[in-house]
Formats: C-alpha cells, sequence, structure tokens
C-alpha cells in the first residue's frame, strides 16, 4: 500500500516554524531572563522532535545550525543561544538537539 505522507510532513513543517519563532523570539535580547522560559518550552519540543523523528528535521538543518560569528549575528540559530542565551538549561538543551540531530546523520538512522 502506497501512502500519502504529504500532510504529515508538511504540518511538520509548519510546527518547526512555530517553535522556531519561539526559540529565537526577542533572540536580540537573549542575555536577559524574561523569555528565556518561551525558549526553554520552545527547545524542549525541538529536542522531542530531534529524538523522536531526526530525518524530519532535515530539511530545517539551515536555519537551525547557522554559522555564528563572535558578535551576535543577524539570523540566530541553535549555536546563537549556545553562546548568549541567559539560562544554562537552554543552552544545554540546544547542544543536545545539535548532538541529537548529529549523530542521527552519521549513522543514518
Amino acid at each position: 500500500m502506497n501512502e500519502d505522507k504529504t500532510i504529515v510532513t508538511d504540518t511538520f513543517s509548519e510546527t518547526i516554524e512555530v517553535i522556531k519563532r519561539f526559540i529565537f523570539f526577542n533572540a536580540d535580547e537573549l542575555k536577559k531572563n524574561e523569555d528565556s522560559q518561551i525558549r526553554s518550552n520552545a527547545v524542549g519540543c525541538l529536542q522531542s522532535v530531534a529524538s523522536a523523528a531526526p530525518k524530519l528535521l532535515y530539511p530545517h538543518w539551515n536555519h537551525l545550525l547557522l554559522d555564528s560569528h563572535a558578535s551576535m549575528p543577524s539570523t540566530p540559530s541553535l549555536f546563537t543561544l549556545i553562546q548568549y542565551e541567559a539560562m544554562p538549561e537552554v543552552r544545554i538543551s540546544a547542544c543536545s538537539i545539535i548532538k541529537t540531530m548529529d549523530l542521527n546523520n552519521i549513522c543514518d538512522c
């Protein structure tokens, strides 16, 4: 049986876009704790997705894993969170997402 999976993947892309919006909400003020709880919850969602279905994140790698420079980049990424986020738990979760995505890419799981 040939199943149409576009409904699931299309919805998934929209979900990832919403999660990214919350992760990088007020990204220019990452050093402040005011929005850290919002980012913490959004990063937790992304971490769950990375653990459960890492291949579905591959199309979003270029948005999540942009190379960051010494100064705050104009487009934030998980590396930006690791470097600038005030809440250590968010930084650790961002590292965990990158590790999960990378390990699943290497293992081709």
